[in-house]
């Protein structure tokens, strides 16, 4: 919430800059008040505009790359899960557990990659190892 406050609070102050600037730009050369009125609206609206096309831009990609993990994460979970699953029906109990060693071994190194991405950390250390 505050970086989103920030980010607002930085944005007014150049708005107001600018537009306070454009008057004394316009104050210095003489020009008449209307037109002055209306080429200063263009200039802070096209300003304005320039950045909340900027803030959505940064939002969609940022929305792009979490369903790209979400996606990722989707993908190998679910066929490692299938493994396990269907490693009941594997002849012996050396391969059934090679079978679910290695679908773990795939969930915890794909949510590993996942929070690496996310500047997560991971805290093994509480893990129980039998």
């Amino acid at each position: 919430m505050w970086r989103s406050f920030r980010k607002a609070a930085i944005f007014s102050a150049v708005v107001i800059s600018f537009g306070m600037g454009l008057d004394l730009v316009f104050h210095f050369i003489g020009a008449h008040w209307a037109s002055e009125v209306f080429v200063e609206n263009i200039l802070t609206g096209l300003l304005a505009g320039w950045a909340g096309f900027t803030f959505m831009e940064d939002r969609r990609h940022r929305m792009e790359q979490r369903m790209e993990a979400l996606a990722y994460l989707n993908h190998h979970i679910r066929n490692a899960l299938t493994a396990i699953e269907l490693s009941k029906y594997a002849p012996d109990d050396d391969q059934r557990f090679h079978i679910i060693e290695d679908a773990s071994r795939r969930i915890e190194l794909t949510i590993r990659k996942i929070s690496e991405q996310e500047h997560v950390s991971i805290d093994y250390t509480n893990t129980i190892i039998p």
